[in-house]
């Protein structure tokens, strides 16, 4: 099985209004839009990423040089664990979902008070 390279992944995610680019091994935050003050200080308060897995790049995919992107749904557990992960969107759909979704699986969130949803986009892009 071919798994990409860094160079051929990059992959970002949308957490509470938080735009994370990944290019591995730099990780860089940046503002999504105007309102992610306000969604950062809303209920759930910021939500702190501690680990990410970087998603393996589908064999198929990658030989036919396809590019995409998957938006995910989850619960952050009160441990900081994700749980219930479902694919809200995704181009192509079916190519990239389950390679994220075990990508998102390993992920771990800071512990809180509260259990909290969030959401999550992996992109797939070949450079």
């Amino acid at each position: 099985m071919a798994i990409a390279s860094a160079r051929q992944v990059r992959w970002s995610g949308l957490l509470y209004g938080l735009l994370i680019v990944f290019a591995c091994p730099m990780l860089v935050i940046a503002d999504d839009d105007s309102q992610s003050e306000e969604r950062e200080k809303g209920r759930y308060g910021k939500v702190e990423l501690l680990k990410t897995c970087n998603p393996k790049y589908p064999r198929q995919a990658l030989l036919d040089r396809i590019e995409g992107f998957v938006r995910y749904g989850f619960t952050i557990t009160k441990e900081g664990i994700p749980e219930s992960i479902s694919v809200l969107k995704s181009s192509p759909p079916g190519v990239f979902d389950e390679a994220g979704m075990t990508a998102i699986a390993c992920f771990r969130f800071a512990p809180r008070d509260t259990e909290r949803p969030a959401s999550y986009t992996l992109e797939w892009n070949l450079e």
